[in-house]
């Protein structure tokens, strides 16, 4: 009974929507956010309810979210009032997911977003914005916690700029004067004015809202802030001094020790899980983005022109898998200029080679293809790419086991250090994740080889088995004109040396017949995995998806005795050292030794496939030229028995024919050994 007063109790409610405290989504300086209700239709959404001190931003939003309706931006339905305290509140949908930042803080995204969704979070991100600028508008706070992430109806999530508390009606000249925004993600002049000398007179213009964009991105890539000093925000004058020694060119500069130096760095981190050719690309938007605030301007105009070489309606996302090297790319390729072989020369990093063989769907779409526009292939995807393989087989090497398995972090130490024990447990939780994606690309690398494999043993069967028939016919037809000369008792020198030279040819075409069987068998037997071995392999994404959901829960166990060094029981000690080895134990776990001993093994046999392949493929070639030559001579044989009237010919006498008997037939059948 005293549950559901205290239910009543905290039940509140504004103009047309109900709450309950208990149902706050987040709060911050200006204002707090509750999951409300509508009171007649049942819709949840989101009441912000701004802090009285801040009620002069509340025009300012509204005026803003009224004139920002786009797909990518919070929406905004109405304003009312709280009930009790006359508190102004903003009713919004609700982006149940929270915010960027809070996506940014699972263990997946330690280390940035993942390809697909850095991309979809660009495209939001950039469709937003350029909604905001069309309208006139400076958002002048934007950072991951001001992007919120709405649950779209195929499950997918969409971005969309929120909080638009500082937002500024602002052309791209005009200026402004007030210090607004969040300390990490200021543009260096508003920093030092803000924090470092607030006697220095500087006005500020749109570019604060394009520093503040590049911050984010960075952040959503890499998973931190690019500009940091050791002490954080306790170190203004550290952090200030990074921003102003930044060279052009550099994208980052982070003190990694107290009193330490800067490390600074043009690229990317190696921990970025984006590809090769999208961090170039992100990274040459975020030097023009970071070089702008001293030296070249960039805005908002040259933004949006560099976002379009990545997710503009000309730009084509080619899927290529390099087989024999087992890498997966993802190519971002204008469709109007580029051609194949300038695709091709991107990925092998030297000349188009023309015996470079291309596959679609695992058919052999060419090897001559220099002049191949792009927009031929729209339709790849990372399951279904384009595949390139390389005849240059010779350059092949298969790395050793310690260039694919991640030596597992240190282990706990034995002193009790609760915050020390968590932190180094997301460590792990990272690590866990990034070799479960490691285990799904090389599953579908499994999946591609068997395709391939499939397909081009089905072509190449399909092309022997059709050899064969012609070879019959081709075979028939000899011995069909063999009869007709041998009834006319008679022939000329050119039959003769025809049916010489036919009879050679059907040896060398029926060995040749014999020879390519038993390559294709050979390849075959090279590949030789089974459907067991095949089902086995991809039981390991199941395992290694297990694993990731096993340590979500033991970090969520060790979060739980944070702050508790000097006040855990001897009960609870015991119990964080359990956690601490099961957390241990599945980091080992999931090196997944056994499942890279049997990849390293599957490769091996496919490159052994793959040489064997190049062989027989170039035998059927021959045999098609071989078979194409002797339908010729058989044409040519038999157009002159048709056409020539045996009391025409000059005869030949039998004794004088070499290798004939004058009692037998001129012509007889010769036996072929046929495969």
């Amino acid at each position: 009974m005293m549950d559901r007063l205290n239910g009543e109790e905290e039940k509140k409610e504004t103009d047309n929507h109900e709450y309950r405290t208990r149902d706050r989504l987040g709060s911050g300086a200006t204002a707090d956010v509750y999951k409300g209700t509508n009171k007649n239709t049942g819709e949840v959404v989101a009441l912000k309810m701004i802090n009285i001190s801040y009620d002069s931003n509340i025009q300012r939003e509204m005026e803003a979210l009224k004139k920002l309706q786009h797909p990518n931006i919070v929406r905004f339905f109405n304003c009312e009032k709280d009930s009790l305290t006359g508190r102004f509140v903003l009713v919004m949908e609700l982006c149940e997911k929270g915010s960027l930042q809070d996506l940014l803080e699972e263990p997946e995204n330690y280390s940035g977003m993942d390809e697909d969704e850095f991309l979809r979070f660009f495209e939001h991100l950039v469709n937003g914005t350029k909604h905001m600028r069309n309208q006139g508008f400076s958002h002048r706070d934007i950072k991951p916690r001001n992007v919120l992430v709405f649950t779209d109806e195929d499950g997918s999530n969409v971005y969309k700029l929120s909080d638009f508390g500082t937002a500024k009606p602002l052309g791209d000249e005009d200026l402004f004067m007030s210090l607004v925004g969040t300390e990490e993600y200021l543009h260096p002049a508003m920093y030092r004015k803000a924090f470092i000398d607030n006697s220095y007179c500087q006005v500020f213009d749109i570019s604060a809202d394009i520093w503040s964009l590049g911050v984010t991105l960075y952040h959503a890539a890499t998973g931190q802030t690019p500009f940091n000093a050791y002490g954080g925000r306790s170190d203004k004058a550290k952090t200030y001094e990074i921003y102003s020694n930044k060279a052009q060119g550099v994208i980052s500069g982070q003190q990694e020790v107290s009193e330490g130096p800067i490390v600074w760095s043009r690229d990317l981190p190696n921990t970025c899980k984006l590809s090769r050719p999208l961090k170039d690309r992100i990274r040459d938007i975020l030097v023009r983005i970071f070089d702008s605030a001293t030296y070249t301007p960039f805005g908002f105009d040259d933004f949006f022109d560099a976002a379009d070489t990545l997710i503009g309606p000309c730009v084509n996302h080619l899927h290529v898998f390099y087989s024999l090297y087992d890498q997966h790319y993802r190519l971002f390729l204008d469709t109007r200029h580029q051609t194949l072989s300038e695709v091709i020369q991107q990925i092998i990093g030297k000349a188009y080679d023309e015996q470079v063989i291309l596959c679609k769907n695992g058919d052999i779409v060419g090897t001559k293809m220099q002049n191949t526009p792009i927009c031929r292939y729209s339709h790849t995807s990372r399951a279904d790419p384009l595949i390139l393989m390389s005849t240059n087989i010779e350059e092949i090497y298969i790395e050793g086991l310690d260039g694919v398995i991640d030596k597992p972090c240190a282990a706990f130490p034995a002193v009790v250090d609760t915050d020390h024990a968590y932190k180094l447990a997301k460590s792990m939780c990272e690590d866990i994740h990034l070799s479960r994606k490691k285990v799904h690309t090389a599953v579908l690398s499994q999946k591609l080889f068997t395709r391939i494999i499939a397909r081009h043993g089905s072509m190449l069967d399909l092309k022997i088995r059709q050899h064969r028939r012609d070879f019959d016919l081709l075979r028939k037809r000899f011995d069909d004109v063999t009869m007709k000369i041998n009834a006319q008792r008679i022939a000329n020198e050119f039959q003769v040396f025809c049916y010489t030279n036919i009879r050679n040819k059907l040896h060398t075409c029926g060995k040749s017949l014999k020879n390519v069987g038993d390559e294709y068998d050979a390849a075959m037997e090279a590949w030789n995995i089974s459907d067991s071995a095949v089902r086995q392999n991809q039981s390991w994404k199941g395992k290694a998806d297990q694993i990731v959901e096993l340590s979500k829960a033991q970090l969520q166990k060790l979060g739980n005795y944070r702050r508790k060094d000097n006040q855990m029981t001897l009960n609870e000690e015991k119990m964080f050292a359990l956690d601490r080895e099961a957390m241990e134990d599945l980091n080992k776990e999931a090196l997944l030794e056994d499942f890279w001993q049997s990849h390293a093994k599957t490769r091996l046999k496919f490159i052994e496939w793959y040489r064997r392949y190049t062989g027989f493929s170039q035998s059927v070639k021959d045999l098609g030229r071989y078979l194409e030559d002797l339908q010729s001579s058989n044409w040519n044989l038999v157009d002159n028995v048709n056409l020539i009237s045996p009391r025409t010919l000059a005869p030949v006498p039998m004794a004088l024919l070499p290798g004939f008997c004058t009692s037998y037939p001129i012509l007889t059948k010769s036996p072929i050994n046929l495969p």
